[in-house]
């Protein structure tokens, strides 16, 4: 029998309050065995997770650089919304 990706996404959004109810069943029953395995994963990828968040990257916005782990952060700050604000005046077509 092949995989029919359609059909399984059809069955999970038909499924979806099972699936939710069963993962906040186990969540609640796991707590220290989830937290104990993110904690091992954290450690032993320490270096590439700070690589990741210490990437920088250029707001859409604002041309501005920041950093990857702070871009949502920045996109909601005075300057950026400014920016987008002026950005729309001056391309508002009357």
């Amino acid at each position: 029998m092949s995989y029919n990706s359609n059909y399984h996404k059809q069955y999970y959004k038909d499924n979806k309050e099972y699936y939710k109810e069963y993962q906040q069943k186990y969540y609640a029953e796991n707590v220290d065995k989830i937290a104990q395995k993110k904690k091992i994963y954290y450690e032993n990828n320490k270096e590439k997770i700070r690589q990741k968040q210490n990437e920088s990257i250029k707001c859409d916005v604002c041309n501005c650089v920041v950093f990857k782990r702070n871009l949502k952060r920045h996109q909601q700050s005075k300057k950026c919304i400014n920016y987008k604000f002026i950005d729309d005046l001056l391309n508002l077509k009357i």
